[in-house]
């Protein structure tokens, strides 16, 4: 049960990483100020958050997140399938600490600033424009 205690303190630390990559909670709101290119990095971020917890509090809601960043985008639905796929992928990962931890949140950051995710951002807002 140590893990389920360590992703809940966790939380907090996610939202500083979303925060650093661009969104706040007033960016994110229904007057929709979050552009396009910020809602699907977080988007992906909590796809893979999602998909690398098994804690049904974390899973919840990072899908509140979720729907949450689509409800807000205006991208075509095939972006969010795609940042989806690759997020799922990279939750796949295996890492290991030396301390023998999973490292299930260094997936996500490690999707947040791939270049993988920056292609597949640029294609899609550009096929916006």
């Amino acid at each position: 049960m140590k893990m389920v205690s360590a992703i809940a303190s966790g939380l907090p630390g996610i939202a500083f990483w979303l925060l650093l990559a661009g969104s706040t909670l007033a960016e994110v709101s229904p007057a929709g100020k979050a552009g396009d290119t910020v809602l699907l990095r977080n988007f992906a971020v909590a796809q893979c958050v999602r998909a690398s917890y098994d804690d049904p509090a974390v899973k919840a809601d990072a899908a509140d997140a979720i729907g949450a960043y689509v409800e807000f985008g205006s991208l075509a639905p095939e972006a969010y399938e795609k940042a989806a796929e690759l997020a799922k992928a990279f939750a796949s990962r295996s890492y290991a600490g030396k301390n023998g931890g999973k490292l299930q949140l260094m997936k996500c950051l490690d999707l947040l600033a791939s270049p993988e995710l920056a292609d597949l951002v640029k294609l899609y807002v550009r096929r916006k424009k």
